[in-house]
């Protein structure tokens, strides 16, 4: 595997609306249901670059927010733990497994319910 960063929001907006026809998570229980899932099997593919970071932070780096949206991501947020995306990936780039870690990700869909936890910053 290739050195790789990886920028994804977990409930992407564009894979849901093009590829699955669901236009938006909080249409129905059934849409909120759905979105749920797709996150949680987000966050469990995700999971290979995460381990990767943790095992090789110099690797591989991963920052993952549990927001609806595909290319919105901005300087200012969404933020985990304070951090933009532009910060997370600039400390894997200058400081690999540097102190604030490689691996920036929300758990949207852990808590075991049908409905999405969305990190506010979104």
């Amino acid at each position: 595997m290739l050195d790789a960063f990886v920028i994804e929001a977990e409930v992407d907006s564009v894979q849901l609306s093009l590829h699955a026809g669901v236009a938006s998570c909080d249409d129905s229980d059934e849409a909120d249901a759905y979105c749920a899932a797709w996150g949680a099997n987000m966050t469990a593919a995700l999971a290979q670059v995460a381990d990767r970071a943790r095992d090789d932070p110099a690797r591989a780096g991963l920052f993952a927010a549990a927001c609806y949206m595909h290319t919105t991501f901005k300087a200012t947020g969404p933020t985990i733990g304070g951090r933009s995306y532009v910060d997370a990936l600039g400390d894997w780039l200058l400081r690999p497994g540097g102190a604030a870690g490689s691996v920036s990700e929300d758990a949207c869909c852990a808590n075991g319910t049908a409905v999405v936890t969305y990190n506010p910053t979104c």
